[in-house]
């Protein structure tokens, strides 16, 4: 390897029985050189320009010339020369392929590919996903015991609608069951991202109250219904599910869980609207409106509602976001499916809600 070329040596593996009803395929074009012949730009890279967290994908090849058929065998080795540029975020390459005898079976030339520096929770999520890989940050500081918040912040709009929302895609189709793939296919462009974004944080708090049950959950494991609530597939012995609450704005989002027995209203603050932010999740917590603020400190106010019942706000803060969370008791004369329809239909009713 050098500033401007390197040469790699691969190894083609049988192709005997390849193709079914074909005892010795024969192929214009070596296979393994095809594709890892791009994989060698990637290497050269991370080892020359030192970049980590990248996906580096080829869109385009001015012209490959074919000189020789990849002899017929059932292993072989062969070399890869190439010369290597990279200009902004794409690479340049081309690309002489020899097989063992030093015979010359091809060039690739104008060898193009596109840079993509992941954040690097998104690149943990697409390449390294285990149980314990999140999107979201956790923050239950000052918050009830049983009450779990994520805030999702770190991935930018500007990112995830780049290239036709390519990686938004990819992302849905990971974290989303089938179901619900279907339901954020059919949700308007503008809302496509928050919409995502505030089931990703609603999937991991879920994620969390199961693992403090020994059970290890990712986030397609977990689907969220049409009222807004977790719902699991033969995880029945996990006990009562619990209750969720999301919001989301542009590139941020929230959810918080909590017990059954209570409910939650959550409302991302806009900056210097920490105070708005507060009545609306009330509002959401109790389903009803007419709310104000009669104490304020700098992580809680307390609001009054009409009926001079008193709640507590929750102030929040991860970096630069702010949370307003609200609890209240659930209304215990209602059924459990009238509570969740009541619920969504304050989150639906209150100006700037993206769930």
């Amino acid at each position: 390897m050098a500033e401007d070329r390197l040469e790699g040596e691969l190894v083609s593996p049988p192709t005997d029985g390849l193709v079914r009803g074909v005892a010795a395929p024969a192929f214009c074009t070596e296979l393994v050189l095809q594709d890892n012949s791009g994989q060698l730009v990637g290497y050269w890279l991370s080892e020359q320009v030192g970049y980590v967290d990248i996906g580096l994908y080829p869109f385009r090849m001015h012209r490959y010339a074919r000189y020789a058929a990849p002899r017929a065998r059932t292993a072989d080795r062969s070399v890869v020369r190439a010369t290597v540029a990279q200009h902004g975020r794409q690479t340049f390459a081309n690309m002489d392929m020899i097989d063992a005898t030093g015979t010359v079976l091809g060039r690739v030339e104008g060898f193009e590919s596109r840079i993509y520096h992941f954040p690097r929770r998104l690149h943990e999520i697409f390449f390294f996903m285990d149980a314990q890989t999140r999107i979201s940050d956790a923050l239950c500081e000052d918050l009830p015991e049983g009450v779990r918040l994520r805030i999702v912040d770190t991935l930018p709009a500007e990112y995830m609608e780049q290239s036709w929302g390519i990686w938004q895609r990819v992302l849905a189709h990971v974290v989303l069951g089938a179901d619900e793939r279907e339901r954020w296919a059919l949700v308007p462009d503008p809302e496509r991202l928050p919409w995502l974004l505030a089931r990703i944080a609603a999937k991991e708090v879920v994620c969390d109250w199961a693992a403090d049950r020994d059970v290890a959950l990712q986030q397609a494991d977990v689907e969220i219904d049409a009222d807004l609530q977790p719902a699991f597939r033969e995880m029945s012995y996990l006990g009562a599910v619990p209750r969720l609450a999301m919001d989301a704005r542009g590139d941020r989002a929230a959810a918080v869980l909590v017990e059954r027995g209570a409910r939650a209203g959550l409302a991302i603050a806009l900056a210097g609207q920490e105070d708005a932010a507060a009545l609306l999740a009330a509002a959401r917590a109790t389903a009803a409106s007419g709310w104000r603020i009669v104490a304020r400190e700098d992580r809680r106010a307390v609001v009054e509602g009409t009926s001079q019942q008193r709640l507590d706000v929750h102030l929040c803060a991860a970096r630069d976001v702010r949370v307003a969370v609200c609890l209240a008791a659930a209304c215990s004369s209602e059924p459990a499916g009238q509570q969740a329809s009541a619920g969504r239909k304050a989150m639906i009713s209150m100006k700037g809600d993206n769930t």
